[in-house]
Formats: structure tokens, sequence, C-alpha cells
């Protein structure tokens, strides 16, 4: 609960519940493992130089509150992708999808059944 926000628009007690019913939650994340990742193998590890060259079409999604990676990244990620749309969740966090999956389903699928330019 203290790094709920990180993830949810407005985290508590029921949310974090249903994850745990659903088979949520099963990692066990070593921050020892990710610090590492972090510092050492993956420094100065980026695609922003190659996002131009992707050719499918391509949803980005993020959610408003998201301050891991806030809307502001996701904006210049989809700047760079060539015909990419952009879409940001209100009332949601880093995961949109649990938080407002009515909405993430709907812009799926409108992303999915409307005709993308053609790259």
């Amino acid at each position: 609960m203290r790094i709920g926000s990180a993830y949810f628009h407005h985290p508590s007690m029921g949310l974090v519940a249903r994850d745990l019913i659903h088979g949520g939650w099963r990692a066990k994340i070593r921050p020892e493992a990710m610090i590492f990742a972090g510092r050492h193998l993956l420094k100065g590890w980026t695609v922003m130089d190659r996002l131009g060259n992707i050719t499918v079409p391509t949803l980005v999604m993020a959610g408003r509150d998201d301050f891991l990676f806030p809307p502001e990244c996701q904006r210049e990620l989809a700047a760079e992708i060539p015909h990419a749309r952009l879409k940001i969740i209100d009332r949601a966090g880093h995961n949109p999808h649990m938080e407002q999956p009515a909405e993430v389903m709907k812009a799926i699928r409108d992303f999915m059944t409307t005709d993308a330019p053609a790259a």
C-alpha cells in the first residue's frame, strides 16, 4: 500500500484484494536485481533513436496519473513513431487496464477497427 499511488490513480485495499483473488502479485521481485539491472545492464540503453523505424500501426496508451512513465513521456514516444495514436486514460495510474478496463478495451477496439494510415 505504501507504493500504491505509483501504480493506481486511487490505491485501495479493495484493488489489492481483487488482484490477489485473481492471481496478481505472485512475482517475488528482488529489489537488488532491479537496481543492478538499472545501474549496470541497462545503463544508457534506449530505443528512442529507432522509433522512426516502426512501420506497424501503433497505439501508445498511458494513465493520466502514471508518474513512473507520465503522459509527457508517452506523448514523446507517440510523436516519434510514424502515425502512432496516443490515448491517455483518465483516473488511472501505471496500470490503466486494471483501473479503467472498459475504457482501455474501448480504446483498443477503436484502434483495431479504425483504418490506420499507410506507412
